[in-house]
């Protein structure tokens, strides 16, 4: 199945509800890969999926996570016969191309209780099942964006009639720039409907040129303008990013350290090396990634800030220390297992 339009109209929102929905039809699991990342990326996030949520089941260590596929397919775990649905949610797959050759590898050997559902921008191949979503009505529009506004989301539209239907004209009536609006509103309750849309107006020129010097985004206007006037009244501290990269004397470095002084919104923390001290943070963001974000449909920053705060108080109730158990012998052996393979490339 195809979720296929342009892009905010909630292709992905939807994708997500329908398997929230369905959580007891798709028994044996749900996995959401991130399309846009390419073959091998989207490989490897079905390798972690597969390796975090079924440790029992070994795959080798020695293969590359894009001939792994298939034996997740064949060994994905099932309790009952005939065995359980999975849904497997493609995201924002990009490309007619991508598609058969993500149709060709990735899915080589896929078993019928896999059903896929994709989430993608180009018009969907022949003969295949298909929803293609248009934007909203505008009287649709008018009500999601008055549902997004807060208490007296209805009433200020209601008497802001005129102002309201030009926001969502200048949105294009997208659900995504409309949700952000609303979002704006409902956090500002003195924010008056005229004046929201001259903010939008005055982003015009600033998202066209966002556009320009970024066209592989493919946002469109309505939904950059939204972005832009959710982006400026953030406090520094809400701006800013915070980046864990692995060490080896990196930040000792002149050209790091100036360029890190340009960007005083970036945040770094340094991991000890040799640790694998950033294997377990990739691991961490892992289970929160899974495990609650993509499982989830927020509609602030605010509310995302406070699942996920939730999320890991929850999980340090039953959580254990880290235990290195993989000996000298056995990471030798499979260094070994390696050199073998790629003994053909010079090394």
């Amino acid at each position: 199945m195809y979720l296929t339009g342009m892009g905010g109209v909630g292709k992905s929102e939807l994708a997500v509800q329908h398997a929230y929905d369905h959580l007891e039809h798709y028994r044996g699991g749900i996995v959401r890969l991130d399309a846009r990342q390419g073959l091998s990326a989207m490989a490897a996030q079905l390798v972690t999926f597969f390796r975090g949520h079924f440790p029992a089941v070994a795959l080798p260590d020695d293969t590359s996570p894009t001939d792994l596929p298939p034996l997740c397919w064949s060994q994905w775990p099932a309790s009952t016969n005939p065995p359980e649905p999975v849904l497997l949610l493609l995201d924002d797959q990009r490309g007619v191309a991508h598609g058969y050759e993500v149709e060709r590898q990735l899915f080589q050997g896929l078993p019928p209780r896999f059903r896929r559902l994709i989430t993608q921008r180009e018009i969907a191949p022949a003969g295949a099942q298909v929803i293609d979503l248009l934007w909203l009505r505008r009287d649709s529009a008018l009500e999601l964006l008055a549902l997004q506004a807060g208490e007296r989301g209805k009433g200020r539209v209601e008497e802001e009639e005129s102002d309201a239907d030009e926001l969502c004209a200048e949105a294009g009536d997208l659900p995504l720039a409309l949700v952000l609006l609303g979002a704006r509103l409902s956090g500002r309750p003195d924010l008056r409907l005229s004046q929201l849309l001259e903010d939008l107006l005055a982003k015009g020129a600033e998202a066209k040129a966002l556009q320009q010097a970024h066209p592989e985004l493919g946002a469109p206007r309505g939904v950059v303008e939204a972005l832009l006037i959710s982006w400026e009244p953030l406090s520094d501290a809400a701006k800013s990013l915070g980046l864990i990269i692995d060490n080896y004397c990196t930040h000792k470095h002149a050209k790091v350290k100036a360029w890190l002084a340009e960007r005083p919104q970036f945040h770094v923390h340094f991991t000890p090396s040799y640790s694998s001290w950033l294997n377990q943070v990739e691991r961490w963001f892992g289970i929160i990634t899974e495990r609650m974000i993509r499982r989830g449909s927020f509609r602030s920053v605010k509310e995302l800030i406070a699942r996920i705060e939730t999320f890991v108080a929850n999980f340090n109730k039953g959580s254990t220390p880290f235990m290195w158990t993989a000996t000298a012998d056995s990471i030798f052996e499979k260094i070994q297992r390696l050199c073998v393979r790629i003994s053909g490339a010079g090394h």
